[in-house]
């Protein structure tokens, strides 16, 4: 009942979010209904399209990593979903592994290897989505709108060498956490606990490294596969404003869009915000009124809406029915495992 309440309040949250950007960026209710009710159609199953096309690259993933686990795609892309709401909803590029990690665990995958997939999943975004930040500040520069354009440099490569330098620090042998993390991490919980705590995250960190070893070794046409689904990604959130803008009679080409869409990501990452709420308007924001003008805020809103709001709600209703059926899975084998007992 706790897990119902959160997601309906979650939601309720950013229903009224909506409202509250249009008193901020002075657009009104209207102007964002303007855009019609066939562009917020598509745009909104464009994005729910988005999700699904997630999912089939976190089965692809995970079946590169341990093609053994009892992994199906349609169960997959519905945990996908589900652990989505969870990066939806906290302030930063991850969250979702609290979903994805125990999920593939029970499937079969050893913990370190259900947190390289989670960690592909973050890396193929963050690589890919800070290369189409930099063309962005490429664009920028050639506007002589420099400083949008340093932010977006210093960002991207903040995001990059982050999740790039983290296994290659595991790679060298390093530990998990920094000293100066555990150190802290003793006076919160207590020496022996902590211990016990980074030794844990030590040893999934070498399985891990272990995994991606074998996987990077052995799985090329996965590699290729979960690129060409990336991509694939890139387009349909790009289309999402694209389809948005249109709408609203506004000139915008998919390939700007799409920059559009990616500068936002890049600055919303910044885990300042739940969701990046206010960053991630900001950001599409700065990039349009760069190109255009400030005319874009009512389609900004819009998107918002298809792009943030309507996944919230389908990833919402995906961890309640996956919390329903992993917790009905468990209740049932545990009424065998008490009839044998009896018996």
């Amino acid at each position: 009942m706790k897990l119902r309440t959160a997601v309906y309040a979650g939601i309720s949250a950013s229903v009224v979010s909506i409202f509250a950007f249009t008193i901020v960026f002075g657009v009104s209710l209207s102007d964002v209904i303007s855009i019609g009710p066939t562009a917020f159609l598509l745009a909104s199953l464009v994005s729910i399209l988005r999700l699904a096309v997630q999912g089939v690259r976190f089965h692809e993933l995970a079946r590169g990593v341990n093609g053994s686990a009892d992994i199906k795609l349609g169960r997959s892309t519905v945990a996908r979903m589900a652990s989505e709401f969870t990066d939806l909803v906290i302030p930063s590029y991850a969250g979702g592994e609290a979903v994805k990690i125990p999920w593939l665990v029970k499937k079969g995958l050893n913990v370190g290897q259900a947190i390289l997939v989670a960690y592909f999943e973050v890396l193929f975004d963050v690589v890919i989505g800070g290369l189409i930040s930099v063309i962005a500040a490429i664009y920028l520069i050639a506007r002589g709108a420099y400083l949008p354009a340093l932010v977006l440099l210093v960002l991207s490569a903040l995001w990059i060498g982050f999740f790039v330098a983290v296994p290659w620090l595991v790679s060298r042998g390093r530990r998990a956490l920094p000293n100066f993390l555990i150190n802290m991490l003793s006076k919160i919980v207590g020496a022996k606990r902590a211990e016990s705590l980074v030794g844990g995250l030590d040893k999934a960190a070498l399985q891990s490294s272990q995994a991606a070893k074998t996987f990077l070794k052995s799985s090329k046409i996965v590699i290729v596969k979960v690129s060409l689904l990336t991509l694939v990604m890139v387009v349909l959130a790009g289309m999402i404003f694209w389809i948005v803008a249109l709408g609203k009679g506004l000139e915008i080409d998919l390939f700007a869009s799409i920059l559009a869409v990616y500068v936002s990501y890049t600055i919303g990452a910044i885990p300042l915000t739940p969701g990046g709420s206010g960053l991630t308007e900001g950001g599409i924001g700065l990039f349009t009124s760069s190109l255009y003008g400030g005319e874009f805020w009512a389609a900004i809103i819009a998107w918002r809406i298809t792009s943030y709001h309507v996944p919230l709600f389908v990833t919402g209703m995906a961890l309640l029915y996956l919390s329903h059926k992993e917790l009905s899975s468990l209740s049932l084998k545990q009424n065998i495992s008490e009839r044998q007992s009896s018996n």
